[in-house]
């Protein structure tokens, strides 16, 4: 499943910003990336803000002689094939070694045969220019998929209200995301938000029910070996979940989707997005952060916030102003 997004960069420091930006949508390396646009359209300025949004503090230029430069101590491989013809650059191609960080190669349609991960062209727009990512280097699954998925697992009716809800939530924010010039896999996003809560009840503290919630013989006893088979909690066992079906990247945007705690802090835009937008609805009702912490105080704190609950809605007011700096539209 291809995931793409369109971006539109005004000016120069646009185009840099949304090559910054797309260092915090990279899931795995090594990884090679083409750049495809006209003389002057912007490629190297693209390229130095995605190396600085990888952390590399070097002056990246364009390698039309040099042909590649490697920057970040191997972390970034720049090429350019503008000046070779077609079979030079095949040949090119073919004397590279093993790369274990990011390649980027503008002019890729030099010579064929370049299995991209990532693919960006970039053309002209009567504003500026048009930039379109295509992503196709992690796996994603259909929401039919993730439908069977929990009907098999028997997840209660209100999850699945609430992870829809999210769902529904992630797509607004992601909207917004990419009007600011930042892209995001809104595919890998939408199905990481449909099955964040796939296995959430291996962490009821009942699986026979309680005065709540009394789930049927059939749903106890299935809901025990998926516990059994992928532990708790059920962030961990969703990732595992999706991992064991060979969703790996989309489980590693669930991973992360509590915000708060060792080995759960969001990296990636999607983790961003995930983390943030769970927090904006009880079951499927649209609520605010400080709306949702304190549903969190009645549920959970028997009517008194924790010092954790406390950083953990400071935790969360942060990253709402990282995905809106000037608070959240909606």
């Amino acid at each position: 499943m291809i995931d793409s997004c369109k971006l539109l960069a005004g000016n120069e420091e646009q185009m840099r910003k949304i090559g910054i930006s797309l260092a915090q949508t990279i899931y795995r390396t090594p990884g090679t990336i083409v750049l495809r646009g006209e003389l002057g359209a912007g490629k190297t300025t693209f390229v130095q803000g995605f190396a600085t949004g990888l952390g590399i503090t070097e002056g990246v230029t364009s390698p039309t002689y040099a042909l590649e430069q490697r920057y970040g101590n191997d972390t970034l491989s720049h090429i350019d094939l503008y000046r070779l013809s077609s079979m030079q650059a095949a040949e090119f191609m073919r004397t590279l070694d093993p790369f274990a960080g990011i390649r980027v190669i503008e002019w890729s349609d030099r010579t064929q045969g370049i299995e991209a991960d990532i693919d960006i062209e970039i053309s002209e727009a009567n504003n500026g220019r048009r930039v379109l990512v295509s992503f196709a280097d992690i796996m994603i699954p259909s929401d039919a998929q993730i439908e069977t998925w929990m009907e098999d697992v028997m997840l209660p009716e209100h999850i699945q209200r609430h992870v829809r809800k999210v769902a529904d939530v992630c797509d607004t924010v992601a909207e917004h995301i990419l009007a600011q010039g930042r892209p995001v896999r809104k595919k890998a996003l939408r199905a990481a938000a449909l099955t964040h809560d796939l296995l959430r009840f291996v962490d009821f503290k009942s699986l026979t029910g309680d005065d709540v919630f009394t789930p049927s013989a059939k749903q106890t006893k299935v809901w025990t070996k998926n516990k059994e088979t992928y532990g708790t909690p059920h962030e961990a066992a969703a990732e595992k979940f999706l991992a064991e079906r060979n969703f790996i990247d989309v489980g590693r945007i669930v991973r992360t989707h509590r915000g708060h705690g060792t080995n759960s802090m969001p990296e990636t835009i999607e983790q961003y997005i995930l983390a943030y937008s769970d927090k904006r609805a009880v079951i499927d009702k649209p609520v605010t952060l400080d709306e949702r912490f304190d549903d969190f105080i009645v549920r959970y704190g028997k009517g008194k916030e924790s010092d954790t609950a406390k950083e953990w809605r400071t935790e969360m007011k942060r990253i709402e102003t990282f995905l809106f700096e000037e608070g959240a539209p909606f």
